[in-house]
């Protein structure tokens, strides 16, 4: 890849320039990223971001000082430029002075190569930062020249940053162990394959390997299936779980109780779409010991309700919040995402509650939420255009699954 990035750098010198050295700052960037253990220390941050930050904690303790230190420094990048200058001078064989040199225009000395190799770190930050071109002395000279005196410093050209980094790359490559057979399956490097993500049919219903941590992947792929079948896509199939919700019964009196809700709202949902003579027989047992844990607000819950047109008994700020919630963390290790269409349906479900209250204001509020939500359906803008003061009762499944059950119904 880093040969690739410098390759496209020198490409794009005929129309970009400051795209081309950025690319080729970048190409020795990317080799540079483990090439040392070096932690950064509050002397490395930014200095002027350092004094206000300084200034901000002058009044607590030493203790608090040092962990918030210690925290900024873990998520800003301040050895980044350091990095990259130390990998490319360790990277530098005597060569580069002297049998590659071959009469070149001003070729960067070993005295001026530190400087130089900052500059263009800080030339490319600038340019991805803030769009700021090469100096002109840099872009506009006719000559071959390797460097080139701006504001009394020694800058890199093109030309001599091209010759820089095509040396550390090579000498990088020519320093790494050689092996006579490297073991690595090429069959997924082949032109034309690419991996992507099972359909939830092919997994959901799998009990090997299931864990504490599978709730939420597995209530995912339900509702996934779940969305498809309420807007009647074609080849839609609805996984059996009863295998993987009597593995639930095993586990979830083991788990605490964040664990536990996605498995508890994974059950309730299979069993209560399931006509009753064909609900698992555990499922009294499961209702009468966590019906009130699974009622508490919760997105998990938010979506159960939803399912069976559950009013639920929060507060209006509880509500939100649950909603707030699942929007933040869907896309985390422990959220789950739902389809769209059930998505737009918890938001139209609030919006109902604010119009029973007579709060139309709201209404709107989270009517909008919806659409924007699932921008792609034209019955939820139509219902937004339409929606009135005196309007009747806000049914989420006959504004979202309108168009569906029609075509359903000139089906049959």
């Amino acid at each position: 890849r880093a040969i690739k990035t410098y390759v496209t750098g020198m490409h794009r010198i005929s129309d970009d320039l400051e795209l081309a050295y950025t690319l080729l700052v970048a190409s020795v960037e990317s080799l540079a990223q483990d090439f040392d253990e070096h932690e950064a220390t509050w002397e490395d941050f930014d200095p002027k971001k350092r004094t206000k930050i300084d200034r901000a904690l002058s009044s607590a303790n030493e203790t608090t000082k040092e962990n918030v230190r210690a925290a900024i420094l873990e998520i800003e990048n301040t050895a980044l430029a350091r990095r990259f200058r130390n990998f490319t001078l360790n990277n530098l064989g005597p060569s580069f002075f002297r049998e590659d040199v071959n009469g070149n225009l001003n070729p960067v000395t070993r005295e001026e190569l530190t400087g130089a190799l900052n500059i263009a770190y800080r030339a490319r930050s600038k340019y991805i930062h803030n769009l700021k071109q090469l100096p002109r002395l840099l872009t506009m000279g006719s000559s071959f020249s390797e460097t080139c005196r701006v504001d009394r410093e020694t800058w890199l050209t093109l030309q001599g940053l091209s010759r820089v980094v095509r040396h550390v790359i090579l000498e990088f490559i020519r320093r790494q162990p050689t092996i006579k057979k490297e073991v690595h399956d090429y069959q997924l490097e082949r032109s034309g394959i690419v991996q992507a993500p099972l359909a939830p049919q092919y997994w959901v219903g799998n009990v090997k390997g299931m864990n504490r941590k599978s709730a939420p992947r597995k209530l995912e792929g339900f509702l996934s299936q779940l969305g498809s079948y309420l807007l009647k896509e074609p080849g839609v199939l609805i996984t059996d779980l009863t295998a993987v919700l009597e593995e639930v019964e095993n586990l979830i009196p083991m788990l605490n109780k964040n664990e536990r809700r996605p498995f508890l709202a994974l059950y309730f949902i299979f069993n209560g779409l399931l006509s009753e003579e064909n609900r698992m027989p555990g499922l009294r047992k499961i209702n009468e010991k966590y019906k009130g844990e699974i009622s508490e607000p919760s997105p998990e819950a938010a979506f159960m309700n939803l399912i069976f047109n559950i009013i639920p008994q929060w507060s209006f700020g509880e509500h939100q919040e649950v909603i707030k919630k699942y929007f933040k963390t869907r896309d985390s290790k422990q959220g789950f995402r739902a389809p769209r269409v059930l998505e737009a349906g918890i938001l139209l479900e609030l919006a109902e509650r604010y119009r029973d209250k007579g709060s139309v204001k709201d209404a709107k509020l989270y009517i909008s939420k919806a659409v924007e939500s699932y921008p792609e359906h034209e019955g939820l803008r139509l219902f937004e255009n339409e929606f009135l003061e005196n309007n009747d009762q806000i049914r989420w499944d006959n504004v979202l699954l309108a168009n569906s059950n029609k075509e359903n119904a000139n089906e049959a």
